[in-house]
C-alpha cells in the first residue's frame, strides 16, 4: 500500500512533495494538514523550495544522530567544532550568508527550534569578536548616525558598562 505524499506550495511557486511522516515533524505543516482536505496543497508563503528541502534534510539527520543540546551561550569560540559534536551539522550549516539568513527565517517561521538555534550559532560564530564597523559591513547596515549621535551612544554604552561594574560590588551593610 502506497502512502500518499503531502503537497506543499512553496513561496517561490514550486510544489514540494513530502512524506506524511516528514510533514508531521513540522508543526506549521502538521496544523495545516489537520485543517485541509487531503487533496489541497499546503501553502508556505514565507519558505522557498530550497529552504524547505534543507529543513527536511536537517530533520532526517536529527532522527539519525542529533547533536548535543543546548548550544552554549555565549558561544565559547568562533569555531562550531568546539561546541557542536556531530560533524554533519557543521558541514550542513556551512553555506553562504545569504542562504544562511534565509534558512534562519524558514526555521523561525516553521518553528524548527534546533535548526534555528544551529543557524544562529553559525552566524554568532561568524560575528564573534567583530567591531561595530565590521558588524555593519557583515549585516549591510548603513551608519546614518551623525558624529554627535554616535558620541552620545558611546557615552551611554560606557555608562552601561559602568553600571555592570557597580552591580558586582557588594552592597553596604
Amino acid at each position: 500500500m502506497e502512502t500518499s505524499k503531502v503537497s506543499v506550495l512553496t513561496a517561490d511557486g514550486k510544489i514540494f512533495e513530502m512524506d506524511p511522516s516528514d510533514a508531521l515533524e513540522i508543526a506549521f505543516i502538521r496544523g495545516k494538514m489537520e485543517n485541509n482536505d487531503e487533496t489541497e496543497e499546503i501553502k508556505l508563503e514565507h519558505v522557498d523550495y530550497s529552504e524547505l528541502e534543507k529543513v527536511v534534510q536537517f530533520l532526517h539527520q536529527l532522527q539519525i544522530k542529533p547533536y548535543k543540546m543546548p548550544i552554549p551561550k555565549p558561544l565559547p569560540s568562533d569555531r562550531l567544532e568546539d561546541f557542536i559534536d556531530v560533524q554533519w551539522y557543521i558541514d550542513f550549516i556551512d553555506m553562504p550568508k545569504k542562504d544562511l539568513l534565509k534558512l534562519i527565517r524558514a526555521a523561525n517561521f516553521l518553528n524548527i527550534e534546533r535548526l534555528f538555534e544551529l543557524a544562529c550559532a553559525k552566524i554568532g560564530s561568524q560575528i564573534k569578536g567583530m567591531t561595530i564597523e565590521e558588524l555593519r559591513e557583515f549585516f549591510e547596515i548603513v551608519n546614518d548616525f551623525t558624529n554627535n549621535e554616535e558620541e552620545t551612544i558611546m557615552i551611554g554604552k560606557a555608562n552601561i558598562y559602568q553600571h555592570e561594574q557597580d552591580s558586582t560590588i557588594a552592597p553596604e551593610q
